[in-house]
């Protein structure tokens, strides 16, 4: 389902299952500000076109489209085949999400080297504010498990569960390309990734809320977060 130009789109209520795209397998929001979707279940759609081209965008995709709002969503089971499985922000500023459940989504099922973000992705993206979310049981074959924040993207993280994720880097979180993460009352547990398991800020990466020197990371679980510098 495509919204193009189409301001304060609503959808409530929904179920929203088993569609294919090559971007946008579920819904694709372009250039379509202050869209709200409330109580949906956004479920098992793919991105993956058999041609050439993107293969991006698995559940919900948002472009050009600022000031969207999720609330009390079920967004699952979702996949693309390069970036992105669950719900995604591309220079699309000011979104809001509050009690989403955004869960076993996954990123890079064919093994692109640029999959990232299996359950959530932002970038280029402004002054999102996540609260009271559970990003769980979500894969990138890359970076980026739970959560992929890039290319100077914005990010509030407040309350709410990032466990059970999985990527080779950065299973719970991943941020990277001169963003900014601030986490209060986040609880991140029981997430894995094969490298870069532990916290750590990289030169060129903003946060707040939690710290990255070598007691933290001793102390930190494998896993949770690995943020990156620009290139």
């Amino acid at each position: 389902m495509r919204f193009l130009n189409s301001s304060e789109a609503t959808l409530r209520n929904n179920v929203i299952h088993d569609n294919q795209a090559t971007w946008g397998g579920g819904l694709c929001f372009e250039r379509s500000p202050t869209a709200t979707l409330k109580a949906n279940v956004i479920r098992d759609n793919v991105a993956n076109h058999p041609g050439g081209g993107m293969k991006d965008w698995g559940g919900a995709y948002f472009l050009w489209s600022d000031n969207a709002t999720l609330i009390s969503n079920t967004i699952s089971g979702n996949r693309a085949a390069n970036v992105c499985g669950g719900a995604c922000f591309r220079i699309s500023d000011h979104a809001t999400l509050i009690g989403n459940d955004i869960k076993d989504n996954s990123a890079g099922s064919c093994g692109f080297a640029a999959a990232e973000g299996g359950g959530l992705f932002f970038e280029f993206s402004k002054n999102a504010n996540l609260v009271n979310n559970t990003i769980s049981g979500n894969r990138s074959h890359t970076s980026g498990g739970g959560l992929c924040i890039w290319n100077r993207s914005t990010v509030t993280l407040t309350g709410g569960t990032i466990s059970a994720n999985k990527a080779k880097r950065g299973g719970g979180l991943f941020v990277g390309g001169y963003s900014f993460l601030a986490l209060s009352a986040v609880t991140v547990t029981a997430n894995s990734a094969i490298s870069y398991p532990h916290l750590c800020f990289g030169s060129g990466q903003r946060g707040s809320g939690c710290r990255c020197d070598d007691r933290h990371r001793r102390r930190s679980a494998p896993g949770v977060l690995w943020l990156r510098p620009w290139r």
